[in-house]
């Protein structure tokens, strides 16, 4: 096995023994949530390949169901209010597949894109919210903060003595707000704990590298925050349709 096959089934690895550490939190400070991300379907989720980042490879890692579609595909995809779509970098889309974006969103459904889909995807179907600062990054690291305390996924990622920081990979696009009033901020951290260290034995978490481990449960969390809040929103509306 080659070098390029061991990082491979090391961050496999990780990403398993994330979606774990994940659900064990949860479990704990929100049940809910726990039980809502175990009924996940395949066609729940979507994802638009990119070039340059792999959503499907966290969330295949992760053993969670999805659909995955070219660029151009989205064009013809059947698309539901109670869906997620995933949009890799760079999300180059045609102005077909990005109406088709800006109507499933003004529809109900959930958008989730990737670095410089902020510019191709964001900013094209949905002006005046964010916007790319023209200064690209540096490869740097910065620290960041939980704006979100309450939310049970960011929760999930910090401890009491954790010092958040953020790896901001070069030519990285940061955010501009433009709405302060209609944009919501969410951070991430690089730390977590690993507590039930015995439960992940198993799952061969002596044997892996801890940064892979920390950096696939960020990702896990946010993945499944999106899929989470989504299906959140479908039960609501569901319960109001009741009521009437």
């Amino acid at each position: 096995m080659n070098n390029s096959e061991n990082d491979k089934k090391g961050m496999g690895n990780a990403y398993r023994i994330a979606q774990e550490l994940l659900k064990d939190r949860l479990k704990e400070v929100n049940p809910e949530a726990y039980q809502e991300l175990q009924d996940i379907k395949e066609a729940d989720v979507i994802i638009i390949k990119g070039s340059y980042d792999y959503i499907e490879n966290v969330l295949s890692m992760a053993n969670t169901p999805h659909i995955l579609v070219n660029p151009t595909e989205i064009e013809r995809t059947s698309l539901r209010p109670d869906q997620v779509i995933f949009v890799n970098c760079p999300g180059k889309l045609s102005p077909l597949g990005l109406r088709k974006l800006k109507t499933f969103v003004s529809t109900g459904g959930f958008l989730f894109t990737t670095d410089w889909a902020l510019k191709h995807v964001l900013e094209e179907a949905f002006p005046g919210y964010v916007r790319y600062n023209e200064r690209a990054t540096g490869d740097e690291v910065v620290r960041v903060e939980i704006l979100d305390i309450d939310d049970p996924f960011l929760k999930s990622l910090l401890g009491p003595k954790d010092d958040p920081q953020w790896w901001l990979e070069g030519n990285s696009y940061p955010i501009q707000i433009l709405d302060k009033e209609k944009v919501h901020v969410l951070v991430s951290s690089k730390e977590i704990s690993l507590a039930l260290m015995a439960k992940y034995d198993e799952l061969g978490i002596k044997e892996s590298n801890l940064g892979d481990v920390e950096s696939a449960f960020t990702s896990v969390a946010m993945m499944n925050k999106i899929m989470f809040d989504k299906r959140k929103q479908k039960k609501q509306k569901k319960n109001e349709k009741q009521k009437k």
